[in-house]
């Protein structure tokens, strides 16, 4: 309620607070839309949110295994969980010049994932793959669902752009920043109802085996640098 009250404030014109819109990309994290609200103190509260798309989960892959992060087969197993990834972020900023440009801020990104589908030989590091085959004939495959927690920061730079023409109206920006993951929750399911109770107790460790497998993925490895544009209009 505080925030739509402050934004109310800068749209109805008091210049000493402004709020802009914006679309934009954060390689290789997101594509999507966000609103900043800057205080005459400059300090800003930024929120965002986009998705993933399948070109930056095959960059995000290539980055970790060029510098040896971890392996083909991790990232064979992060391209298919990570399909249809949604993000979301709120930060804190501040803007340290009043007739600068330059910010910083700090705040928390969660990366969710509904109902990916991931086959038991994605799992094999460590395991037998002759043994999952013969699993995946009575689980099938797995669906899962991730809930990432990560810390977000980022450094930027924001001006207006043509200034002559439209005023302090049209934004542009850029960022460096960083993700780093704090905690990962993984729910895994099977696309099959095991037919015994044998399977069914076979089907319980697959199902826990990779939980914990890429909740480790995610917390032990997915630390991401990220470089981002947008461009957005200021009210």
């Amino acid at each position: 309620m505080t925030l739509l009250c402050l934004i109310a404030a800068a749209i109805a014109g008091d210049n000493a607070h402004s709020v802009d819109v914006y679309a934009g990309t954060e390689f290789p994290l997101m594509v999507g839309v966000g609103a900043t609200y800057e205080h005459p103190t400059r300090l800003r509260l930024d929120v965002n949110g986009g998705f993933m798309p399948d070109a930056y989960v095959d960059a995000l892959n290539w980055i970790l295994t060029t510098f040896d992060v971890y392996d083909e087969t991790t990232a064979d197993l992060i391209d298919d969980v990570l399909t249809n990834a949604l993000l979301g972020r709120a930060e804190l900023g501040f803007r340290p010049w009043e007739e600068r440009g330059w910010t910083a801020a700090l705040g928390y990104q969660h990366l969710r994932v509904f109902g990916s589908t991931a086959g038991l030989t994605s799992f094999v590091d460590g395991v037998d793959e002759d043994a999952l085959e013969t699993a995946q004939e009575f689980t099938g495959n797995l669906t899962i669902d991730i809930a990432v927690h990560q810390i977000h920061g980022e450094l930027g730079y924001e001006r207006a752009l043509m200034a002559d023409r439209f005023g302090d109206h049209l934004r542009i920006r850029g960022t460096v920043g960083f993700a780093y993951t704090l905690r990962a929750n993984t729910t895994a399911d099977t696309t099959q109802e095991p037919s015994n109770p044998i399977h069914e107790t076979a089907a319980d460790i697959v199902i826990y085996e990779a939980e914990v497998y890429l909740d480790d993925v995610f917390e032990e490895w997915v630390h991401i640098p990220t470089l981002g544009v947008s461009a957005g209009y200021r009210f």
